[in-house]
Protein backbone atom coordinates (compact mmCIF):
# COMPACT_ATOMS: atom_id res chain seq x y z
CA UNK A 1 0.00 0.00 0.00
CA UNK A 2 1.12 3.61 -0.81
CA UNK A 3 1.16 5.56 1.83
CA UNK A 4 -1.30 8.79 1.93
CA UNK A 5 1.99 11.62 2.03
CA UNK A 6 5.82 11.97 1.94
CA UNK A 7 6.33 12.45 5.20
CA UNK A 8 8.45 11.44 7.76
CA UNK A 9 8.84 7.46 8.02
CA UNK A 10 6.66 7.29 11.50
CA UNK A 11 4.31 10.02 9.97
CA UNK A 12 3.89 7.80 6.76
CA UNK A 13 3.45 4.54 8.53
CA UNK A 14 0.86 6.17 10.66
CA UNK A 15 -1.11 7.54 7.61
CA UNK A 16 -0.34 4.30 6.37
CA UNK A 17 -2.06 2.14 8.72
CA UNK A 18 -4.93 5.09 8.93
CA UNK A 19 -5.71 4.47 5.73
CA UNK A 20 -5.92 0.48 5.94
CA UNK A 21 -8.45 0.64 8.60
CA UNK A 22 -10.83 3.30 6.76
CA UNK A 23 -10.04 3.79 2.71
CA UNK A 24 -7.09 2.90 1.42
CA UNK A 25 -8.35 4.05 -2.31
CA UNK A 26 -9.38 7.42 -0.60
CA UNK A 27 -5.94 7.41 0.18
CA UNK A 28 -4.43 7.66 -3.02
CA UNK A 29 -7.08 10.24 -4.33
CA UNK A 30 -5.45 13.13 -5.78
CA UNK A 31 -5.08 15.86 -3.00
CA UNK A 32 -5.09 13.48 -0.53
CA UNK A 33 -1.52 14.18 0.76
CA UNK A 34 -2.04 17.49 1.05
CA UNK A 35 -0.60 19.20 4.17
CA UNK A 36 0.59 16.07 5.64
CA UNK A 37 -2.34 14.17 4.75
CA UNK A 38 -4.83 16.55 6.15
CA UNK A 39 -6.27 16.16 2.70
CA UNK A 40 -7.30 12.48 3.37
CA UNK A 41 -8.84 13.38 6.90
CA UNK A 42 -10.60 15.78 5.57
CA UNK A 43 -12.40 13.45 2.66
CA UNK A 44 -12.63 11.35 5.30
CA UNK A 45 -14.94 13.77 7.01
CA UNK A 46 -16.80 14.30 3.74
CA UNK A 47 -15.24 17.09 2.31
CA UNK A 48 -15.04 17.30 -1.71
CA UNK A 49 -11.75 18.16 -3.86
CA UNK A 50 -12.36 21.67 -5.82
CA UNK A 51 -10.25 23.67 -7.35
CA UNK A 52 -9.27 27.26 -5.46
CA UNK A 53 -10.18 29.20 -8.73
CA UNK A 54 -13.97 27.00 -8.92
CA UNK A 55 -14.12 28.00 -5.38
CA UNK A 56 -13.10 31.59 -5.48
CA UNK A 57 -15.28 32.19 -8.96
CA UNK A 58 -18.12 30.60 -7.54
CA UNK A 59 -18.03 32.89 -4.04
CA UNK A 60 -17.43 36.23 -5.67
CA UNK A 61 -19.87 35.59 -8.39
CA UNK A 62 -16.97 36.04 -11.02
CA UNK A 63 -19.99 35.01 -13.74
CA UNK A 64 -21.94 37.37 -13.15
CA UNK A 65 -19.42 40.07 -13.09
CA UNK A 66 -17.63 38.91 -15.91
CA UNK A 67 -21.27 39.22 -18.18
CA UNK A 68 -21.28 43.52 -16.79
CA UNK A 69 -17.95 43.30 -17.49
CA UNK A 70 -15.81 44.78 -20.85
CA UNK A 71 -12.62 42.91 -20.29
CA UNK A 72 -11.26 40.44 -17.67
CA UNK A 73 -7.85 40.81 -16.42
CA UNK A 74 -6.18 38.48 -14.51
CA UNK A 75 -2.45 37.01 -13.88
CA UNK A 76 0.16 35.29 -12.31
CA UNK A 77 4.16 35.05 -11.37
CA UNK A 78 5.06 33.61 -14.43
CA UNK A 79 2.46 32.75 -17.29
CA UNK A 80 4.18 29.36 -19.02
CA UNK A 81 2.37 26.36 -19.86
CA UNK A 82 1.63 24.94 -16.84
CA UNK A 83 -1.19 28.12 -16.23
CA UNK A 84 -3.70 25.65 -18.75
CA UNK A 85 -3.44 23.08 -16.18
CA UNK A 86 -6.32 24.73 -13.19
CA UNK A 87 -4.61 27.82 -12.55
CA UNK A 88 -6.25 31.20 -12.00
CA UNK A 89 -5.53 33.00 -15.36
CA UNK A 90 -6.89 29.31 -16.90
CA UNK A 91 -9.98 29.58 -14.87
CA UNK A 92 -10.19 33.51 -15.24
CA UNK A 93 -10.56 32.74 -19.13
CA UNK A 94 -12.83 30.23 -19.14
CA UNK A 95 -15.05 32.91 -16.70
CA UNK A 96 -14.32 35.22 -19.51
CA UNK A 97 -15.35 32.75 -22.37
CA UNK A 98 -18.00 31.97 -20.88
CA UNK A 99 -19.63 35.45 -20.62
CA UNK A 100 -18.40 36.41 -24.65
CA UNK A 101 -15.52 38.72 -23.12
CA UNK A 102 -11.83 39.05 -23.71
CA UNK A 103 -9.14 38.51 -21.44
CA UNK A 104 -5.96 39.76 -20.75
CA UNK A 105 -3.14 39.05 -18.51
CA UNK A 106 -0.79 41.28 -16.79
CA UNK A 107 2.26 38.85 -15.52
CA UNK A 108 5.52 38.76 -14.29
CA UNK A 109 6.79 36.96 -17.11
CA UNK A 110 5.00 35.92 -20.24
CA UNK A 111 6.85 32.45 -20.93
CA UNK A 112 4.70 31.35 -23.92
CA UNK A 113 3.76 32.52 -27.28
CA UNK A 114 0.41 33.64 -28.82
CA UNK A 115 -0.50 30.05 -29.86
CA UNK A 116 -0.42 28.89 -26.11
CA UNK A 117 -1.61 32.29 -25.18
CA UNK A 118 -4.87 31.42 -27.01
CA UNK A 119 -5.04 28.12 -26.46
CA UNK A 120 -5.28 28.98 -22.49
CA UNK A 121 -8.25 31.44 -23.70
CA UNK A 122 -5.96 34.92 -22.67
CA UNK A 123 -6.01 37.12 -25.97
CA UNK A 124 -2.97 39.03 -25.18
CA UNK A 125 -0.34 38.90 -22.34
CA UNK A 126 1.89 41.60 -21.32
CA UNK A 127 4.95 41.10 -18.79
CA UNK A 128 6.26 43.37 -16.26
CA UNK A 129 9.84 42.03 -16.45
CA UNK A 130 9.77 43.20 -19.98
CA UNK A 131 8.71 46.56 -19.56
CA UNK A 132 10.43 47.44 -16.38
CA UNK A 133 13.40 44.66 -15.84
CA UNK A 134 14.08 41.94 -13.48
CA UNK A 135 15.55 44.30 -10.60
CA UNK A 136 13.18 46.70 -10.62
CA UNK A 137 10.04 44.39 -11.06
CA UNK A 138 11.69 43.17 -7.71
CA UNK A 139 12.44 45.96 -6.28
CA UNK A 140 8.74 47.62 -6.46
CA UNK A 141 6.16 45.13 -7.57
CA UNK A 142 3.49 46.81 -6.89
CA UNK A 143 4.89 50.02 -8.77
CA UNK A 144 5.92 47.81 -11.59
CA UNK A 145 2.52 46.25 -12.11
CA UNK A 146 0.71 49.55 -11.92
CA UNK A 147 3.13 50.59 -14.81
CA UNK A 148 2.24 47.82 -16.57
CA UNK A 149 -1.79 48.03 -15.98
CA UNK A 150 -1.23 52.22 -16.90
CA UNK A 151 0.64 51.17 -20.23
CA UNK A 152 -1.97 48.52 -21.44
CA UNK A 153 -4.91 50.41 -20.63
CA UNK A 154 -3.25 53.11 -22.70
CA UNK A 155 -2.51 50.73 -25.62
CA UNK A 156 -5.00 47.67 -25.15
CA UNK A 157 -7.80 47.25 -28.11
CA UNK A 158 -10.16 44.95 -28.96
Amino acid sequence: MRPAARGTGAGRAMLATLAGHTDSGLARSQGAGAAGGMGFALFLLGARRQAGIELVTEIIGLPGRARRADLLVTGEGALDFSSRSGKVPHGVARVAAAALQPCIALDGQVLIGSREMRAVGIESAYSVVDLVGEDASFADPAGSLAALAERTARTWSR
